[in-house]
């Protein structure tokens, strides 16, 4: 986030925060998607390509629980963020592409807890 940004959420400005939170649920959407094809691929193999019934109460749980636990995760990380931002004048945190966090590029850590 930018700083102007940073201010804007200090004063609750309700563009970015839809904004932000269209950001969140399509990046919920994709990790859903992603991770419930497997898990129903995995679980319920012969229903889909055999003759099995499929199961719809876990079918539906393989894609609401991923949605649910990356909503929720992302959620409480923003106002953890936030929060630092407001009280300790902490680094914002950059806006970065879903791909580029889950795969840890352009990571910066801060100082070393090992020495």
């Amino acid at each position: 986030m930018q700083s102007a940004q940073v201010e804007h959420m200090r004063a609750g400005n309700p563009r970015l925060a839809s904004a932000m939170v269209g950001k969140i649920f399509r990046r919920a959407v994709i990790v859903a998607l992603v991770t419930g094809s497997v898990l129903a691929l995995a679980n319920q193999f012969g229903a889909i390509f055999g003759n099995e019934e499929i199961e719809y109460l876990p079918l539906a749980l393989f894609y609401l629980t991923p949605l649910v636990v990356v909503t929720a995760s992302q959620i409480l990380g923003i106002r953890s963020a936030t929060k630092d931002v407001m009280q300790r004048g902490a680094p914002a945190p950059r806006d970065e592409s879903m791909l580029a966090t889950a795969l840890g590029m352009e990571f910066r850590c801060g100082p070393s807890l090992l020495g």
